[in-house]
């Protein structure tokens, strides 16, 4: 596995780097091996690999407005005055755990229903799309690149 950035990895694999903090290096090491298949791979390629790995965790995270996995694209709430009042009590649930960060993203990425694309009196392109309602949680937000939530967070830290 080749990690260029936070957008090679995923929600579940930080899931597992998080659980390691501040455990032994000799057991980070050993589960990170087994996480990403690594039990095949020369000394040398490992070191590599586990030197990307802490460069990808320690980039500043880009905000991403859609993306797509196993063929569904995703976009971000285009409009967060819109957000309802259970959506709201579940952003405020799930954002304490991070267990949850798949949920988190359930709320806040949705899949697009319906693109359009817009002249407008300038002649800019502007791109509009309209999500899915929410429904709970997405199981395949599991998946999402870990970009996707950091970049999410950082954004919403932003704004206040």
């Amino acid at each position: 596995m080749n990690i260029k950035g936070l957008i090679d990895l995923t929600i579940e694999d930080y899931l597992v780097i998080k659980a390691l903090d501040k455990k032994p290096e000799e057991l980070i090491r050993k589960e990170l091996i087994k996480h990403f298949k690594l039990e095949n791979v020369s000394l040398t390629e490992l070191d590599q690999f586990l030197d990307d790995l802490n460069l990808a965790m320690n980039q500043t995270p880009r905000f991403i407005q859609r993306f797509t996995i196993d063929g569904v694209e995703y976009g971000f709430i285009p409009n967060l005055d819109t957000i309802t009042a259970a959506e709201w009590i579940d952003i405020d649930t799930y954002q304490k755990d991070d267990s949850n960060i798949h949920r988190l993203l359930s709320i806040l990425y949705r899949p697009i229903v319906k693109k359009r694309t817009i002249f407008n009196l300038f002649g800019l392109l502007d791109k509009n799309y309209t999500i899915q309602k929410y429904n709970g949680s997405n199981e395949s937000l599991r998946k999402a690149p870990l970009e996707i939530y950091l970049g999410c967070i950082q954004f919403f830290f932003r704004l206040n």
